[in-house]
């Protein structure tokens, strides 16, 4: 993962499974996103907000063949086709941004570019605004863009200064070449969801029963 100095620890400490299987993605286009140009640790105008992309699924289950991620990676491009390895990123600023934001930021221009503007913020820089702060060190900086889009990244950003508790996880795509993603973490299959019921289900009768062949005081 090719990310600056605060991108790279924003993620190296936060806990992470590796599944061994690479994937193969394709790109496939934008989604709802803004060109933007930002400033700081990079000068670049690009698309902000959701790229659509196509998965090889054959030897990987659990990954839909099209989804929607958001960018983790502001130093490298996305290239046509990436070989991925598939990570489960939790209780990160960037996820809970993606987890709390990205359902209402679908199909909304604006709001997917205030959201990937406020991801590269929290990997980026510590200030929780995507304006430019006279007499700070900007290592992240919104420098043209719509009106909407830095109004949405800093209500996110203000939203996650005061959020008491980073929890939840996301799926992070580590590219080998390439730009790095994120994106909705995996929904449990039904019958693990049966499986999860019906063991819930067998410890409250456990209890019930030791409870109910407790002594008398």
């Amino acid at each position: 993962m090719r990310a600056s100095l605060f991108a790279a620890a924003a993620l190296a400490v936060l806990p992470s499974v590796a599944h061994a299987d690479s994937i193969d993605l394709k790109l496939l286009g934008m989604g709802a996103s803004q060109i933007v140009t930002v400033g700081g640790v990079r000068n670049v105008t690009a698309y902000a907000g959701e790229i659509k992309w196509g998965a090889d699924t054959d030897s990987v289950p659990g990954i839909d063949e099209t989804f929607y991620a958001y960018c983790v990676d502001l130093l490298s491009n996305a290239l046509s086709t990436q070989t991925v390895v598939e990570e489960t990123l939790t209780n990160s600023a960037a996820g809970w941004l993606y987890n709390q934001f990205a359902g209402a930021a679908h199909l909304d221009a604006a709001k997917a570019a205030g959201l990937q503007l406020a991801i590269w913020n929290a990997l980026y820089d510590s200030d929780f605004t995507v304006d430019l702060i006279v007499g700070k060190t900007n290592t992240f900086y919104l420098q043209n863009g719509s009106t909407d889009a830095r109004k949405y990244a800093n209500e996110f950003l203000k939203q996650l200064s005061t959020a008491a508790v980073l929890t939840g996880s996301v799926t992070l795509f580590n590219a080998r070449l390439g730009q790095d993603q994120i994106t909705a973490a995996p929904v449990p299959e039904p019958a693990t969801l049966v499986l999860l019921g019906s063991g819930l289900a067998a410890l409250a009768a456990r209890r019930r029963m030791r409870k109910g062949s407790a002594p008398a005081a």
